[in-house]
């Protein structure tokens, strides 16, 4: 029955995520990136032994999870008490952020309302895998799926040179950047935007980046996962500004 639950629950999120995002997007679905049937589309959270992609589980007939695709992230029962049945254990390395001395969201007046620090919410789920030493198989609810050897973890980017996550991104904060930087053409995302704030009103990995499908036009490696189908145009619900600085 639990088997039956699992593939029902990624039945509906594929579903799902069909639904709401194919008609315009360019990246595969999660459930596009298998190896099957010569298909060659890969999508890197597609994290099953039938994936395409270069990190996925070992092909392990006496665990049936390893073919999953959900898994990795979500469980039907028994899930981490965070958000969206979530099966990953939160992770324990300290992550640090990006700080400079024009960043106004750091500033020691602007902290108290900004709350800018460690990684949190959503952001902190993202880092259970990309943190560079939790095993990608080290699932929440059961034993650790198996991973090759070699491809069982992911490098740490250190955030130091990341654009801001885990902040709140409010009227008050804004208020505050555009006082220091009134030519700069801040805002907040506009209703509507493809850019969504959590429910705090935080600025998130998940603002920029959809985890389950890229949303390009002209998917890159330097922004994966992209939640628009133009690059400029993401950055510009909050930057509105002309001409934007290069693509790092």
């Amino acid at each position: 029955m639990i088997k039956a639950l699992s593939v029902s629950l990624a039945a509906l999120l594929i579903s799902t995520m069909a639904t709401t995002t194919a008609a315009t997007a360019a990246g595969p679905l999660l459930s596009e990136g298998l190896n099957t049937g010569g298909n060659t589309k890969v999508n890197k959270h597609n994290l099953s032994s039938k994936s395409n992609a270069t990190f996925r589980a070992a092909s392990n007939p006496s665990d049936p999870r390893s073919t999953q695709i959900c898994i990795f992230c979500h469980t039907p029962h028994n899930s981490v008490p965070q958000t969206a049945l979530w099966n990953r254990k939160d992770p324990t390395r300290y992550f640090g952020h990006y700080s400079s001395a024009s960043l106004v969201i750091d500033n020691s007046n602007v902290r108290s309302v900004s709350q800018y620090g460690e990684p949190n919410g959503s952001s902190r789920l993202c880092l259970s895998c990309h943190d560079g030493q939790t095993a990608l198989g080290a699932v929440w609810n059961g034993p650790v799926i198996q991973f090759p050897a070699g491809q069982d973890k992911i490098a740490f980017l250190s955030l130091s040179s990341h654009h801001p996550v885990s902040f709140v991104y409010n009227t008050a904060v804004l208020g505050s950047i555009m006082t220091k930087k009134p030519t700069e053409g801040y805002q907040l995302p506009p209703p509507g935007s493809v850019v969504k704030l959590d429910r705090r009103q935080r600025m998130q990995c998940v603002a920029c980046h959809d985890p389950h499908q890229d949303q390009s036009d002209t998917p890159s490696a330097l922004t994966p996962f992209w939640v628009g189908p133009d690059h400029d145009a993401v950055c510009r619900e909050c930057h509105n500004i002309n001409p934007l600085p290069p693509n790092p």
